[in-house]
């Protein structure tokens, strides 16, 4: 009972636009009222102990470290170096917004600023090129999707500490997935730039000696996930320090290599990353209580025993666990439904004997499909807002390519191999 009071709570202040974090923070006290012998004061102090954490300090760090790539040339250098790989396909600005995105993913770990970095200089271009600007807008929110997959991953560090899992592996286990999305989006796109007018012909033929220019000048941005992979499994430096690394890189590279970042930038750069940071910790605080209570009410061996008698098929059970995290997807944003759903699944896959990267790995690309889907898809308001477009009309080229990435989905989801072949070549399995 306390749980149904505490979801239902939580649920219909939502419902009410109330932001995330406070209608967690409220419900649980809901629930922590009903049940007389649970102490208010639990609230704070499982708050205190949930944030309380040196894994965490990755979060905020990684952003930071996102934010100072984004302001600078990084992204116009991996894109111009984008387009000399792929300048000569039909169609050439869309491949490059999505191989721009999957470079940059390697940098900022984040959907939002995926889309934004890429988006800003990309969407005009394609605008311009006479490109459908509703296609234009459903690609790049599409392809900034990928910023979560690809290492490193904001939304990993967190399944990681919530689930016990390690964060390396999780990094190791989303670089072939992500790049699988972006494979499937360039396909889409090329099926779909095929049937277009001369806008979709390429008018740029890449040489040798452009493509060489543009990689050796895109080469420090490139740098960033290479030492940070390497740097973890090497042993160097944990993911928390990783990201420690990661800020301190982003300023030498844009401060000092490319220099197109000001010291009077820094400021407002930290600002923006404090705000976005502490809206996140804030729901990851509120989270410690939340769970508490649920795993007092017992919340997630419930949920395990209606999930696994739902189906006697472990395949069909994988399944429903997808649907539930695509519908999730489409409701809260990506830190929340991790807080509130992690406890709770991971009873469940530890019962079907699912490896927790695999499914971790799973969850995370579940959760990015569903920053592209209304009501409430942030990657696409964000697209909708560099375009001017209304999320209504870009529905309809945004179909194809969800259905590409639901595809790339299923496929890791029932052959574990493609998630699990690196972590597995690193730990010499």
């Amino acid at each position: 009972m306390v749980g149904l009071i505490l979801l239902g709570a939580m649920l219909v202040l939502v419902a009410f636009n109330i932001p995330i974090g406070f209608a967690m923070g409220l419900g649980t006290l809901a629930g922590m009222l009903y049940r007389a012998d649970l102490p208010i004061g639990l609230v704070a102090q499982r708050m205190v102990v949930m944030v309380d954490s040196f894994p965490l300090l990755a979060v905020p760090l990684f952003m930071l470290a996102g934010e100072i790539m984004s302001v600078g040339a990084c992204s116009r250098k991996l894109v111009e170096f984008s387009m000399s790989l792929v300048g000569r396909i039909r169609g050439s600005l869309a491949h490059v917004t999505i191989v721009s995105s999957m470079f940059f993913a390697g940098i900022t770990g984040s959907a939002s600023a995926d889309t934004a970095a890429v988006g800003a200089i990309m969407i005009p271009a394609m605008i311009k090129k006479g490109y459908d600007p509703d296609f234009v807008t459903s690609i790049q929110a599409s392809a900034g999707t990928i910023g979560p997959i690809i290492p490193p991953s904001i939304p990993m560090v967190v399944f990681g500490y919530i689930a016990g899992v390690s964060v390396g592996d999780l990094f190791l286990g989303g670089v072939i997935p992500g790049i699988l999305i972006g494979v499937s989006l360039m396909t889409v796109t090329f099926l779909y730039t095929r049937k277009g007018g001369d806008a979709y012909l390429s008018d740029t033929t890449p040489t040798m000696r452009q493509f060489l220019g543009a990689g050796l000048k895109a080469l420090p941005a490139l740098g960033l996930p290479v030492i940070i992979l390497g740097g973890i499994f090497a042993g160097v430096f944990t993911p928390t320090e990783a990201a420690v690394v990661a800020v301190f890189y982003g300023l030498v590279v844009e401060l000092i290599v490319y220099q197109e970042l000001s010291m009077r930038q820094l400021p407002a750069i930290l600002k923006r990353a404090a705000m976005v940071s502490s809206m996140v910790m804030f729901i990851v605080a509120v989270s410690g209580s939340f769970s508490w209570v649920l795993t007092v009410a017992d919340v997630p061996q419930i949920f395990t025993e209606v999930l696994l008698s739902l189906s006697p098929h472990r395949a069909m059970r994988f399944l429903l666990i997808n649907i539930l995290l695509l519908i999730a997807g489409m409701l809260l944003d990506t830190t929340s439904i991790l807080i509130i759903l992690v406890p709770i699944l991971m009873p469940v896959v530890n019962a079907l004997g699912i490896d927790p990267v695999h499914f971790g790995v799973v969850v995370i690309v579940s959760l990015a499909i569903g920053m592209v889907t209304p009501p409430v898809g942030m990657g696409l308001y964000v697209a909708c807002g560099l375009s001017k477009r209304r999320v209504s009309t870009v529905l309809r080229p945004l179909f194809p390519q969800v259905a590409a990435m639901v595809v790339v989905l299923l496929f890791i989801t029932y052959f574990p191999p493609v998630v699990m072949f690196l972590p597995n070549l690193v730990r010499g399995k």
